[in-house]
């Protein structure tokens, strides 16, 4: 048994130099695709591969889909109440006022909603046993198949890009590169990296909010860091005391101002 894992051991460990020699082959002479940056290079894949459970989900709602348009399963469906001016769902009811309802986007008062009837993509409870019963092994050797044909396609370098670890990791948590600096990273639905969107119009007005103002506290006098955007929450002396200062249990000035610590 130890002749075998001993033999093991150095087969992973020749494919381990053997890769790593190639590895450093593809990535001579090369820079970062994003950055330009030609340290701390990365072999990345073109398209990142998701994690399993998303994978796995994904395929799971496409298999589903393609059963209930074949009939095999019945689709749930949901009556939903909406805004009678613009079709928003999200409504206010009201006890007291008059009119009963208020929609939250449009702002429109009314008292009788109007419905429609959508399907929810969703099957009954034991409808869902029955088809995960029936085709959940399909669907893992599915995902697993893909999963294995993309490593073996990344470890041999098919369709993989270079990138530096800062512009490797960036890209991990979904961002990518600023295209107006080439240096900072903005987020998914941003045009702009943080940096560069406070130097436009509307970004130095949102970067005031998150500016740090000097508060004083009209009790004891200390002085606290504020973002802006949080002053009009501080018109309460007692939510100072609860949200920023740290020494509220052996506080005099607080507990002689009806402030108690929280159980």
């Amino acid at each position: 048994m130890s002749g075998s894992t001993e033999a093991w051991n150095r087969r992973r460990s020749l494919q381990g130099r053997e890769w790593e020699a190639r590895r450093a082959k593809f990535l001579s002479g090369k820079r970062c695709e994003w950055c330009g940056s030609e340290g701390g290079l990365v072999v990345a894949a073109g398209t990142p591969l998701p994690p399993y459970i998303s994978q796995l989900k994904e395929a799971a709602a496409k298999m589903l889909r393609e059963r209930i348009d074949a009939g095999e399963y019945s689709e749930l469906e949901q009556t939903l109440e909406q805004c009678p001016q613009c079709g928003s769902t999200s409504l206010a009811r009201r006890k007291q006022k008059r009119p009963a309802l208020k929609c939250r986007n449009c702002r429109a008062e009314f008292d009788a909603p109007e419905r429609r009837t959508v399907k929810t993509g969703r099957v009954s409870p034991e409808q869902w046993k029955s088809f995960w019963a029936k085709y959940a092994r399909p669907i893992k050797e599915k995902v697993i198949a893909e999963r294995n044909e993309a490593g073996a396609r990344q470890r041999s370098f098919i369709g993989c890009i270079v990138l530096c670890k800062r512009c490797h990791f960036a890209r991990q948590k979904g961002m990518t590169l600023c295209p107006s600096c080439g240096k900072g990273y903005r987020r998914p639905g941003n045009e702009l990296c943080w940096e560069c969107f406070k130097k436009t119009d509307k970004g130095r007005e949102v970067a005031k909010t998150y500016e740090l103002v000097a508060y004083e506290h009209p009790w004891c006098r200390r002085k606290f860091g504020v973002a802006r955007r949080f002053l009009e929450l501080l018109s309460e002396p007692e939510v100072c005391c609860r949200e920023l200062c740290a020494g509220l249990a052996s506080c005099k000035i607080a507990e002689e101002n009806g402030v108690r610590k929280a159980p």
